[in-house]
């Protein structure tokens, strides 16, 4: 099923985990091993599909299970992400309700990543230039609000609900 069925030959594992009826993809790791696959083999795609057709349904269908598998695995640096995207794009504006949930997480003195550690760590993930454009298009293509009902707001479901 990793390998599975979708277009593009790949399948996250939490689509594996939501096919198998698992609640959560911590499960599904017990099964088919480590699962970090939000990275090397992601991000290059995703950025291929928001250089060539950033609104399309099946595009935003890649980048919401993108950050729900990151928001698992690596989330401090999905936080991260999100934050410096909505602080570049909206010049802070529309940071309140983010700023909460990552002190509701994270705790009040832990700061996210600098831009520049969040470049290393995303290209520990894939390489520089390729995490780079993927910030960009990603920037461009992704505002606030896209941010807070197709990422966030399954996370706070994901989390109330656990």
């Amino acid at each position: 099923m990793m390998d599975g069925y979708n277009p593009n030959g790949e399948r996250s594992s939490l689509e594996v985990s939501e096919d198998l009826g698992h609640h959560r993809a911590e499960v599904t790791a017990v099964y088919v091993g480590n699962m970090e696959r939000a990275g090397q083999d992601t991000i290059p795609g995703l950025l291929v599909a928001l250089v060539s057709n950033p609104m399309h349904s099946s595009t935003e269908d890649r980048l919401k299970m993108f950050f729900r598998e990151l928001l698992v695995s690596h989330t401090f640096l999905a936080f991260s992400v999100l934050f410096w995207c909505v602080y570049s794009s909206d010049e802070g504006r529309d940071l309140e309700a983010l700023a909460a949930r990552k002190q509701a997480i994270f705790g009040k003195k832990r700061n996210l990543y600098t831009e520049e550690v969040l470049m290393e760590k995303l290209s520990s993930i894939s390489t520089k230039s390729t995490a780079e454009q993927f910030l960009i298009q990603f920037n461009q293509c992704c505002p606030a609000d896209w941010i807070e009902k197709n990422v966030m707001a399954p996370f706070d479901a994901n989390l109330f609900f656990k």
